[in-house]
């Protein structure tokens, strides 16, 4: 009939309009065309969406339906078992560590212990007293080590001492020898000239001397009376020459005196680091110039007999010397981990 709606002509009315909260049913956001859509359900979701209403929200709707009912109380019981499992297995965990626990340390026996626990217990006490009886034969022993220690720093000390006083009294005993050797020449009318020095260096702090036997006795081998005739330089006396050369009828000798002549003290320039050495693993180049140096020096030997200290380490001598417009320069080829 006209001017009337029937029921069979409208659509079905949207899952939208029923609350989902309510029913807790499944909706499919787009299973229906709609004419309208409020601007709310504008962003609707186009997927599979579960919904469990709320104890409030149920008691308020009639008719609900007891599928919903039935999911829910699935979901939440399986989710509530779900939960209920790691506490469970932490549970576990915990008891089986402290059995395992009780177990090591004896106050719980097991499958297959054999032992009772009272022996075990007497055992233990036993192990204990022994450790510390063991601790304390351990300290009575350091201590002694201790003692020990600063018994031989002391002996050592001594020893020193000793060595020291024996070098000094072979020393003297030296210089005794000699003194009367010089006296005995003496009077026998025997006696050095005036020592006469070299203009040049010949080392490192080192000069040569020249004397001549003078008054010697024509009784007396003149080579032998060289050699045997003492002589005093800086004040220190020396029982023989380098060597003695007899010249018809006189006769020479000749010392190098390597003290107390800071004529011939040469000395090296600032060091200058080179890096690691070409050719050679494990080792650092340094290079200084000799200073000096003077006019008929023998520029190579001093070069080769100057000491220097790199690094805290005392050096003799360089590994090798080169030549250069001023002089010397003194090449060190230094162990060093990082080349």
């Amino acid at each position: 009939m006209s001017g009337s709606t029937s029921s069979y002509a409208a659509p079905p009315p949207s899952y939208h309009s029923v609350d989902p909260y309510a029913y807790g049913t499944i909706v499919p956001a787009s299973q229906y065309p709609q004419r309208s859509r409020p601007a709310e359900s504008a962003t609707a979701h186009n997927s599979w969406s579960i919904s469990c209403p709320s104890t409030p929200s149920r008691k308020n709707i009639p008719n609900e339906p007891s599928e919903a009912s039935s999911l829910c109380s699935t979901s939440t019981y399986r989710l509530k078992r779900f939960h209920k499992i790691p506490l469970l297995l932490w549970g576990a965990l915990v008891f089986l560590t402290v059995i395992v626990m009780c177990q090591n340390t004896g106050y719980m026996p097991t499958l297959i212990d054999d032992i009772p626990l009272s022996e075990k217990a007497a055992i233990r006490r036993k192990w204990r007293l022994e450790k510390k009886l063991w601790v304390l034969e351990k300290t009575r022993h350091q201590d002694e080590v201790d003692v020990w220690e600063h018994e031989r720093q002391e002996w050592q000390a001594e020893r020193e001492v000793y060595e020291k006083e024996k070098e000094e009294w072979a020393r003297r005993r030296r210089e005794e020898e000699m003194h009367r050797k010089e006296m005995e020449w003496k009077r026998k009318g025997a006696h050095w000239s005036e020592p006469s020095g070299s203009a040049q260096c010949t080392a490192f702090g080192t000069r040569m001397y020249t004397a001549e036997l003078l008054d010697l006795p024509m009784n007396v081998d003149p080579i032998q009376a060289c050699s045997d005739m003492p002589i005093n330089f800086h004040g220190r006396i020396l029982d023989e020459p380098a060597h003695c050369e007899n010249k018809g009828d006189r006769t020479w000798a000749t010392w190098y005196i390597d003290f107390d002549e800071p004529q011939c003290a040469t000395y090296w320039d600032t060091l200058r680091d080179k890096g690691c050495s070409a050719g050679q693993r494990g080792y650092r180049r340094f290079t200084a110039g000799l200073l000096n140096l003077r006019s008929g020096d023998d520029y190579d030997e001093m070069c080769r007999t100057t000491p220097a200290n790199i690094g805290g380490v005392h050096f003799d001598h360089p590994t090798a010397c080169e030549r250069n417009w001023f002089g010397r320069t003194g090449i060190w080829d230094v162990p060093d981990g990082r080349c």
